[in-house]
């Protein structure tokens, strides 16, 4: 009989009764103790008690007393110990807070760390350790409490290689049965490796649009970049970051203003350190170009607005540019001012001397600076000259006015003040102005007279004078007072150009008779006198285009100016229609009778007696030289009307004849012509050189006058 474990000494908690045979032998086990979880084995030597599923309880001195029907009782005692691994394992922070999904943190990079494992129950005491990988950090532990040990793993510093380090906590007791283990994972920001802005710091326009780039590598969690200008916080900014979270890059569009000329420009990342740490960050100074931005001071001058002529005047021109100017130039009413001097202006670097002001200086000034960004121009600045009042040019100083007749005089002066006064008078009067028979009024700085002449004595030179608060006019404005008439006659009417269409006709005009004057072309029908055109022009010049070709007679060309005192003496022309002179020259067919032989014999017989007579004279003309005939060529003159009459300008001439002449006034009083062959009623039409009695006249020249010319000539027998 076994007696295992008694409750007391004498009272067992398992027994075996062998005298039974095989499965027939007596078991009994103590239901409170051990139950069902114990069993004895004979098969093997020595024989066992097994104890499933053991517990703690379980543990202790166990006495086996075995009796023999033949033997004494034997015993013996086992000490059993039961070994208890530890229940639980549990991860906190320096906090005592359990940590999360065991992931530690986030902590920030350089931080320290605190972390406890704290093991619960096992028997004997539990061992707790700190693990990295494969390798041992930490071993020290201490017991708490009863059956609770704690291991407490301390960094110092986080640095960024413990970014997803895994931390493992072991507890054991024994060797039979392997360590429970609890992981923790570590995740901290990451200050960047480095924050930079991309590029090079190049010099910038004003008003241009730029993009900036900055880097920043390194950082977690991805930063939050932000720009800043000097203390200014500035938007339009974008970010990206890299696939694996490790570059992100923020693009800033900038456009820089004149004001932001070495300005500061920093990108930065959102601070996760403390309070007493500053931002990662890189910066540049910008470099902005501009146009120059250009005034105008007026230095130790008078006050601009009581500037006096003969005064002087410096003006400087203030130039703010980046980069420096290399030009800096003036202008007068948008004119370029000229750096001789001539025009009383003189340059000293960026100054503007004006000497000795006059009238002619007001107006407005801007200066010009030039650098390699552009031109800048100043404001304009309004130079207001005072002068006393002159003569405006330009004026109409000439006025004609028949007797009886009102004529107005109008004096105009530049004055600064405009405030002016007038007084006129007549030069050949003593007293200081004229009497009732002129009306005067004003407007402005114009003075207007009007003049009623009623004799001689009423006509002559007026002079007007004004006065501001500068002074009077130096010199007066003078008028002349003449009696207007009739325009002159037209002279030297030449037909330039005559052909089957048309024909060009130029004159030149005389005096106007101090009026404008129009100038007239009446074409009349030589046979009827019937006006058949009328033309007028501004000019001495006239187109007669197309020419009619059903007057047989051909046409009269009167021409003359005309104003509004009249019209002049007419000036006349007389041609002859191509259409006119090809009738004239057609064929005429003659039929052959008795009679007409007749005379035709008798021609024959006169003509070889005069060429016998014609041999003779010449035989003796080689012996004693004659003159040859000549016929003369004489003006024809025609009477205008009855009180005057003047010298046609054009000649009638045979065609087809050469001439020799050594001058224009040979050509004129003494043109002699051989004549050789002569058709009555022949025409041509000739204009009158153009050239003075002195000048010579060749043959190739008078050639070619007789060609352009288009007066009427005719030659009789």
């Amino acid at each position: 009989e076994d007696n295992v474990k008694s409750r007391t000494p004498s009272t067992p908690i398992y027994s075996y009764d062998a005298r039974g045979e095989g499965d027939e032998a007596d078991r009994w086990s103590d239901s409170d103790i051990l139950g069902s979880r114990a069993s004895f084995r004979t098969d093997e030597t020595p024989a066992m008690l097994v104890i499933n599923a053991v517990k703690e309880i379980d543990g202790g001195l166990y006495k086996c007393r075995v009796d023999f029907r033949r033997s004494p009782t034997t015993n013996t005692r086992v000490n059993l110990s039961v070994i208890v691994p530890p229940e639980r394992l549990s991860v906190v922070d320096e906090h005592g807070v359990h940590i999360q999904n065991y992931i530690l943190g986030p902590y920030n990079e350089g931080a320290s760390l605190d972390i406890a494992c704290i093991a619960t129950g096992g028997r004997p005491t539990t061992r707790v350790t700190w693990w990295q990988e494969n390798a041992l950090l930490d071993d020290s532990w201490e017991t708490i409490s009863n059956r609770r040990v704690r291991n407490v793993l301390r960094i110092a510093k986080l640095e960024r290689h413990h970014l997803h380090a895994i931390f493992t906590c072991q507890a054991s007791n024994n060797i039979l049965v392997p360590p429970i283990s609890s992981s923790v994972t570590v995740d901290l920001n990451l200050s960047p490796l480095w924050v930079r802005l991309v590029g090079e710091n190049k010099p910038l326009s004003a008003g241009a649009f730029y993009e900036f780039k900055c880097e920043v590598v390194g950082a977690r969690p991805s930063p939050h970049i932000t720009w800043w200008k000097d203390s200014l916080l500035l938007p339009n900014s974008t970010q990206t970051t890299s696939s694996d979270g490790n570059r992100t890059v923020s693009t800033l569009i900038f456009s820089p203003l004149v004001s932001d000329h070495e300005s500061v420009l920093t990108c930065k990342t959102a601070s996760t350190y403390d309070g007493n740490e500053l931002p990662p960050a890189d910066s540049w100074t910008l470099n902005v170009r501009h146009i120059p931005i250009v005034s105008i001071l007026m230095l130790r001058s008078p006050n601009i607005s009581t500037v006096e002529e003969g005064s002087s005047v410096s003006m400087k021109c203030v130039i703010d540019a980046n980069p420096p100017v290399y030009k800096v130039v003036w202008k007068h009413n948008d004119k370029l001012i000229s750096v001789n001097g001539s025009d009383g202006f003189v340059f000293d670097n960026q100054i503007l001397l004006i000497n000795n002001c006059s009238r002619s200086h007001s107006g407005f000034y801007s200066c010009i600076a030039s650098n390699q960004e552009g031109d800048g121009l100043s404001d304009k600045l309004r130079l207001d000259v005072k002068f006393a009042p002159v003569c405006r040019p330009g004026q109409k100083t000439t006025v004609l006015a028949a007797r009886h007749e009102s004529a107005e005089i109008v004096c105009e002066v530049e004055a600064n003040p405009a405030d002016v006064s007038f007084t006129w008078r007549l030069d050949r009067d003593s007293s200081d102005s004229l009497d009732e028979r002129v009306e005067f009024s004003v407007e402005d700085t114009r003075s207007t007279a009007v003049i009623t002449p009623h004799s001689v004595a009423d006509y002559g030179t007026f002079t007007c004078s004004a006065t501001n608060q500068l002074g009077r006019q130096k010199v007066p404005c003078l008028f002349h007072l003449i009696p207007a008439g009739k325009p002159d006659m037209l002279s030297n009417c030449t037909i330039l150009n005559q052909t089957l269409d048309g024909l060009e006709i130029s004159c030149q005009e005389g005096f106007d008779g101090g009026l404008e004057q129009l100038f007239v072309m009446e074409v009349y029908d030589s046979a009827s006198h019937q006006l058949i055109v009328n033309s007028t022009s501004s000019w001495p010049y006239f187109v007669l285009d197309p020419i009619p070709v059903a007057y047989s007679q051909g046409l009269d060309l009167h021409l003359f100016a005309s104003n509004s005192k009249g019209r002049s003496n007419s000036s006349m022309l007389h041609v002859f229609t191509f259409d006119t002179a090809e009738k004239r020259i057609a064929a005429v067919t003659l039929k052959l009778t008795p009679l007409l032989g007749v005379l035709f014999g008798v021609v024959a017989a006169l003509i070889i007696a005069l060429f016998a007579v014609a041999l003779a004279i010449y035989l003796r003309s080689r012996e004693s030289p004659l003159p040859p005939p000549a016929t003369t060529l004489t003006q024809t003159k025609k009477i205008v009307n009855k009180s005057e009459s003047f010298e046609n300008d054009h000649m009638s001439i045979p065609c087809r004849n050469e001439y020799d002449a050594t001058t224009a006034k040979d050509i004129v009083e003494h043109l002699t012509l051989t004549v050789s062959q002569v058709k009555k009623e022949q025409h041509c039409i000739l204009g009158k050189p153009q050239v003075s009695p002195d000048q010579e006249w060749s043959r190739s020249s008078l050639s070619r006058w007789r060609a352009s010319s288009q007066a009427t000539v005719s030659t009789q027998l």
